[in-house]
């Protein structure tokens, strides 16, 4: 059995790498589109 407790954290270790990767990825778009949206409204603002 102590191959299926180590596949198991195996799995559990790349499941949580993943997870940061994709949260830091949608972070990254999220700050983009903010940044996006205050240029947006600064350039109305202008107008």
């Amino acid at each position: 059995m102590p191959d299926l407790s180590f596949d198991t954290i195996a799995i559990a270790v790349m499941a949580l790498i993943l997870l940061r990767e994709g949260a830091l990825i949608v972070g990254g778009r999220l700050r983009r589109a903010a940044r996006n949206e205050v240029r947006l409204t600064e350039s109305a603002r202008h107008r």
